[in-house]
């Protein structure tokens, strides 16, 4: 569960990575998410990292969401303007799916693809 007390099962830390995850698809130019710690599958598996997706969930002192996504970009697309579009659909999203606000999305592109 995300820190500060949620109570409400939809704004579960996994529902809202779920959104996060459903927003990107939306997006055009994003291929994908990247995972944030870039450990390859056999890292995972020896060394146990639990949390390999490319989203990141945070609360601040006033409850808002604050959230990291790592993506993968299509080569030849305008990065800021895929970002923005990102940002965007993310907070559109969460905000209506759940009852809480969002404070800041941060975009990290961990690769360009054609």
């Amino acid at each position: 569960m995300i820190k500060n007390n949620i109570q409400n099962t939809k704004s579960s830390e996994d529902f809202i990575k779920q959104v996060v995850t459903a927003s990107t698809k939306e997006c055009f130019g994003v291929i994908g998410i990247a995972r944030k710690n870039g450990a390859c599958r056999m890292l995972r598996l020896l060394f146990g990292y639990k949390d390999a997706t490319g989203v990141k969930i945070s609360c601040d002192e006033e409850g808002k969401l604050i959230i990291d996504v790592y993506i993968i970009v299509a080569f030849g697309v305008r990065v800021l303007a895929v970002a923005e579009n990102l940002i965007s659909t993310i907070k559109y999203n969460v905000e209506r799916q759940t009852d809480k606000k969002v404070k800041k999305i941060n975009v990290y592109v961990r690769n360009l693809r054609a």
